[in-house]
């Protein structure tokens, strides 16, 4: 048994959904298997390069093993509006920054029940956790850590959430990207990587083989730019996984009030 307990300080978590642009204003939730696994990656690069990549490697190879379990918090759906200054003067584009809202005492728990992580996987998910300070957008801020909880979930991977007292469905279904295993893709590569490349013929054909590499770790660790350049996004080799979630509440309705301005006419104002 295996459990993250992410928790979001500023109440607020902000991550686009694979495949949407930010102007449609989503939200990923739950953060997806791909995410959290890249998020490590990222942690290893920027914070924690001292640490042998074998052992970075065997730790996304293990997380990869199975698509985890969640026990969400209940968000609200919200966002703000800009109108950003374009390059001619006086133009402006509406831009849409959607996020969740979420108590930042309620944490969220990303759960593997079946996965026991080696002792030397579990001291560097630890070092990692520690090192995190956000989740998708440098703005959703968290705080992360290993527990020992073992939560009762309420988002799991391929199974419909349903009122056991009237049948009636109650999760939303949602999909998020996943790794897959180290074996299926060191198969996958195999069967794979030739057709791909028989294909293709200069600049294109080197930068394919960049973003197909041996190992599963090296393939997630590619740059997301390098697999829209070969027009395959997402990674062909990825997978997508579909939860049922809680569905996301939305913002309240803010009752609006008219204030009637004075009819008294003044001449003279007066600092004080």
């Amino acid at each position: 048994m295996l459990t993250i307990e992410l928790r979001f300080p500023a109440g607020r978590y902000h991550a686009t959904p694979w495949g949407q642009s930010v102007n449609e204003a989503g939200v990923e939730w739950p953060p997806s298997p791909w995410r959290l696994l890249r998020t490590l990656l990222a942690l290893w690069h920027r914070k924690a390069a001292h640490l042998p990549q074998d052992h970075i490697h065997a730790l996304l190879h293990e997380l990869a093993q199975q698509p985890p379990d969640y026990k969400l918090p209940a968000a609200v759906h919200s966002h703000t509006r800009h109108y950003m200054p374009q390059q001619k003067t006086g133009d402006t584009k509406l831009i849409f920054d959607a996020f969740l809202l979420i108590a930042p005492n309620d944490p969220l728990y990303v759960h593997w029940p079946e996965l026991t992580l080696s002792a030397q996987s579990s001291e560097i998910l630890h070092i990692l956790l520690k090192l995190m300070n956000y989740l998708g957008r440098a703005e959703s801020w968290v705080e992360a850590r290993l527990c020992d909880t073992a939560p009762k979930p309420n988002c799991v991977a391929n199974t419909a959430s349903f009122d056991h007292a009237t049948g009636e469905v109650t999760g939303e279904p949602v999909r998020v990207l996943s790794p897959p295993t180290a074996e299926y893709y060191k198969e996958w590569i195999h069967t794979h990587r030739t057709n791909f490349l028989s294909v293709q013929k200069g600049k294109k054909r080197k930068l394919l083989a960049h973003v197909m590499p041996d190992t599963l770790a090296e393939a997630i660790d590619r740059d997301t730019a390098d697999w829209l350049a070969v027009d395959k996004t997402p990674p062909a080799f990825a997978q997508w996984v579909i939860y049922s979630r809680p569905p996301l509440s939305n913002p309240p309705t803010v009752n609006r009030v008219r204030r009637q301005l004075s009819k008294k006419k003044y001449n003279v104002a007066r600092f004080a």
